[in-house]
Order: C-alpha cells, then sequence, then structure tokens
C-alpha cells in the first residue's frame, strides 16, 4: 500500500504541467526576474493602464520598480528600445507594456510605445485612442513618423516643477504612442521588414526609451522579426496561463533570437492556492537576483553563438 501510494505520487507529479514556483520560470527561461506584478483589477471605466488610474497604488509601484529595474539593466549597456512579449496570448503582455511605458514617462522619460501585434492590437483599446492613424499609415506614406504619433499626458514630475511641454516629440517627459491604425492585409511583412526596423531606429533617435508591443512567441513569427530592431527584449509570463511544456517551448526560440533577454515579468495573483508569494524582494523566490542579466543560455551570447551588441543611438535629427 506504501509503494502503491508513492508510485501514484510520483505519476501524479510527472503529470502535473504547472508552473508552481518562480525558480521554474528561472531555471526554463535562464533568466533573473525583474518584475513581479500583482493582479491588475481594471478601473471603474474598464482600463487596465494602472499606472494612470491608480498611479499610487501597488501594481503601479510594481511597474515603477520594473522600470528601475530595467534602467539598472541598462548602465553598462544602451538599451533605448526593447520588445514586450510572452509564449502565448492573453498572458498580460500588452497591459504591461502599456504600464510600463506610462512608468518610464513618470520617472522624466521621454517614451514612444509602438502597436506591433497587428494581429490582435490592444494598445489603442487599452489607452483610449483612435486608430484612424498608426503603424498602417505610416507604412502607406499617408502620415510621416511624427504625424502618426498621438500624445498621452502624464504628470511627469519635471511638469510638477513649471515646466511646459513642448509639441515635438524631442522635449519634456512625454508619452507618444504609435497605434495600429487601419487593419492591414499583410502584418507578418510589416514587422519583418527592414522598413520597420528603421522605423523603430528613427523614433530611438528622439526618445529616451521605444517599447515595442509584440505578438506571442508561438503564436506567429512576428515576435522572431522584431527581436532583430530592438535592443532587449522583455518576456511576460503568467503561471496560471502557461504551463510547464509551453514554457519549455517558448524558451527554445528565445535561444535563436537575435535579441538581448532582459528578464521576465512575473505575473502573481491573489487567493490562488500556488507557492507564488506576494512581494518585491530583490531577488525573493526567484533563485536569481533582480540586479543581473543574461542572455538566454546564460553565455552572454545569443543561440546564434553571437554577442549581444545594443546599439548606441545619436540623439538628433528629425523622425519625418
Amino acid at each position: 500500500g506504501l509503494f502503491a501510494a508513492i508510485g501514484l505520487a510520483f505519476l501524479l507529479e510527472q503529470f502535473d504541467t504547472r508552473l508552481r514556483r518562480p525558480d521554474e520560470v528561472v531555471r526554463i527561461l535562464g533568466c533573473p526576474i525583474i518584475g513581479r506584478i500583482p493582479r491588475i483589477r481594471q478601473s471603474a471605466d474598464g482600463q487596465p493602464v494602472v499606472t494612470l488610474s491608480d498611479p499610487d497604488g501597488p501594481v503601479a509601484e510594481a511597474f515603477r520598480m520594473l522600470r528601475g529595474n530595467l534602467d539598472f539593466l541598462g548602465l553598462d549597456s544602451d538599451v533605448h528600445s526593447l520588445a514586450v512579449t510572452s509564449s502565448q496570448q492573453g498572458e498580460g503582455k500588452s497591459v504591461a507594456a502599456c504600464n510600463l511605458a506610462v512608468a518610464a514617462a513618470l520617472a522624466g522619460r521621454r517614451v514612444i510605445l509602438l502597436e506591433g501585434d497587428l494581429r490582435r492590437p490592444r494598445i489603442a483599446e487599452y489607452l483610449g485612442l483612435q486608430n484612424e492613424r498608426g503603424l498602417a499609415t505610416v507604412a502607406n506614406g499617408t502620415h510621416n513618423l511624427v504625424e502618426a504619433l498621438q500624445r498621452v499626458d502624464v504628470k511627469a514630475p519635471d511638469e510638477a516643477h513649471g515646466g511646459v511641454p513642448g509639441d515635438g516629440v524631442v522635449g519634456p517627459p512625454r508619452l507618444y504612442v504609435l497605434t495600429h491604425g487601419p487593419k492591414v492585409p499583410n502584418p507578418g511583412e510589416i514587422v519583418a521588414s527592414h522598413w520597420f526596423a528603421e522605423l523603430v531606429e528613427k523614433y530611438g533617435h528622439n526618445a529616451d526609451l521605444v517599447i515595442v508591443d509584440t505578438p506571442a512567441l508561438l503564436a506567429v513569427g512576428d515576435a522572431a522579426a522584431i527581436a532583430g530592431a530592438v535592443d532587449g527584449l522583455v518576456f511576460v509570463v503568467d503561471p496560471s496561463r502557461v504551463k510547464r511544456p509551453t514554457l519549455q517551448a517558448a524558451a527554445e526560440q528565445l535561444h535563436h533570437l537575435p535579441a538581448r533577454l532582459l528578464g521576465v515579468v512575473l505575473l502573481q495573483h491573489h487567493g490562488r492556492s500556488t507557492s507564488y508569494s506576494y512581494g518585491y524582494g530583490y531577488g525573493s523566490g526567484s533563485g536569481s537576483g533582480y540586479y543581473s542579466s543574461t542572455s538566454v543560455n546564460g553565455s552572454g551570447k545569443n543561440g546564434n553563438g553571437k554577442s549581444s551588441r545594443p546599439r548606441r543611438r545619436a540623439r538628433s535629427g528629425s523622425t519625418s
């Protein structure tokens, strides 16, 4: 009876594919947890960008800590653009991208947020923006890079001390957004093009940080294409939605991406019977400190054996 019970427990363990601990995520992906985000409760108007609706709440504070950790990671190399993605749809990568962009703008950064998920765009909806112009209208020549941007006003510290915002991209801290615009028939071709990589770089000339909301890694090949246009990658993991085999498949693909994997943003859910603990302690429960970074294979190189080389961009010139 005892041996049967032990055998049954072993079988149940083998068939349980849930991610139960943060150190499992760290071990599978081979990179540190740089942010822990509590459950995001939407505001009364249904908007999940809590850094705008509840800037003093615990979720907004978690995004500020994530922004601070990314700042620290960028001290030894220039990280002026990053892609935010996940293993599969529905893990919260678009919500994370929007809130991270607002948190960076509130810290006094000039931020441009790009909608790179042209198949399931969410940024315009989450930020309450119009879609008459955007990436699609820049691609077809209707608008230039500046005309297509929409401004999201945030109460940045410099403005509180008397700073007067300018009308252009370069100037006092602001958040600008390039939504997807009208529907396009060839989303994969657009983000995989040399034109899109140049667009990201041109915006980088006039911003401190460019954030690209990127399709889920295992859904389509767009994430791999966008990875070649940015300096780093932030990977969102929701353990309540993704299973161990799915995360392992994502880790295998991450080995082959040409971007530096900066770290994992872990979504944590209250009220669930899991081993995840709530808190923002540096490296708490992750098996790795916050303030470290690595490529996905832990060698300082990408999966193709090439060293990660974040680009240094000049801060002058026009985006038009």
